[in-house]
């Protein structure tokens, strides 16, 4: 695999966890956003003894957000990662003598 970088990899494996947490939520969130929209409109009004559950809604807006997030930081990211592992590198000692 000539010519690709162990950045380019952190960045792809973060670009795909986020799209994971993205896509998985993104349907929950559409779900809320309509139910709200018909909660408060008065020709299709619900219950208004029963309130909704926004523990929920709270659960996926923000696994959506930080799903949203970690596809747009995916770079920045896997260069603090692969910045941390060169010096890791750099200054762990050379177990083998020089010849």
């Amino acid at each position: 695999m000539e010519g690709v970088t162990l950045e380019m990899l952190f960045s792809t494996s973060f670009v795909a966890i986020g799209l994971y947490f993205a896509l998985d939520s993104f349907a929950k969130v559409f779900n809320w956003m309509h139910f709200f929209t018909l909660y408060k409109s008065e020709d299709y009004g619900f219950h208004q003894e029963e309130g909704p559950s926004y523990y929920d809604l709270t659960e996926s807006a923000l696994t959506f957000i930080a799903g949203t997030t970690l596809i747009f930081t995916a770079r920045i990211w896997s260069a603090k990662l692969c910045k941390n592992k060169q010096s890791e590198q750099d200054s762990a000692p050379n177990p083998l003598p020089a010849e």
